[in-house]
């Protein structure tokens, strides 16, 4: 109470304002993957994320904003969101090793990389008579195709590619892969059909042919192993592209 006015009281009260540090940082977070992301999904998401963000101040982020920020029972919601704003402003990455800051892993689907990674290195490579197409579909039966990760035409003849990310210490492929395999070649009018893998251990590349010929020509299954890291740099590659379409063309 006042006590020179009776009549006044002082009051106490919170004020809720948008305009807070947590915002801030994650609404500049939206506004760096606005400016550096290409995927579509990821941009759309953005945009209607930010829609939602009234004008805020645009703060300077440091490591020093991150290491005061203090959470309470209804700020702790923001600690998720604001561990992959502290990657993304502060320009790091995850690493192997352990350190101070707990991050969100990052997993990929290593047969769509891997296959993804021999069909850029193959485009790269093509000329008049070696063309390069990935996930060629061919209907079988209703509405079920079959899709060969790399289809490659070579002077009218047709290879499959089929990319496996394991690292094998036999070659022996599975049933299961020689059906498709054999499917493949029938369905596409292949001669070979090869599983390529990653070199990892001594394994030897093979080649045979199924005992059922197409029609009366022989078409092969084949296992390609191949050594993705340069042995005396331990780097990648760089000639792993032209590497590879010799090993494809027999050259």
């Amino acid at each position: 109470m006042n006590s020179i006015r009776k009549e006044r009281f002082y009051v106490q009260f919170q004020c809720y304002n948008y305009n807070t540090q947590l915002n801030q940082i994650v609404r500049k977070t939206l506004l760096l993957i606005q400016k550096v992301s290409t995927n579509p999904t990821v941009l759309d998401r953005t945009a209607m994320l930010l829609m939602k963000f009234p004008a805020l101040k645009v703060p300077k982020i440091t490591v020093a904003t991150f290491d005061q920020l203090h959470f309470n029972r209804k700020t702790e919601r923001y600690r998720p969101a604001l561990h992959i704003a502290r990657l993304l402003l502060l320009n790091f990455h995850p690493g192997l090793q352990g350190g101070q800051h707990q991050v969100l892993a990052l997993l990929f689907n290593m047969n769509q990389l891997w296959e993804k990674f021999l069909f850029r290195l193959l485009r790269k490579e093509t000329t008049s008579d070696f063309s390069v197409a990935e996930q060629v579909a061919k209907p079988i039966w209703q509405r079920q195709y079959v899709r060969p990760d790399i289809l490659i035409d070579y002077q009218g003849q047709k290879i499959i590619l089929d990319a496996k990310w394991k690292a094998l210490t036999k070659a022996q492929p599975s049933a299961e892969d020689l059906r498709q395999m054999f499917a493949y070649n029938h369905h596409f009018n292949a001669s070979r059909s090869i599983l390529v893998y990653p070199k990892v251990h001594a394994t030897q590349s093979i080649a045979a042919p199924f005992h059922q010929s197409r029609n009366g020509q022989k078409h092969y299954c084949e296992m390609l192993f191949l050594r993705v890291l340069d042995e005396r740099t331990g780097r990648l590659d760089m000639n792993l592209g032209q590497t590879l379409k010799m090993k494809l063309i027999g050259k």
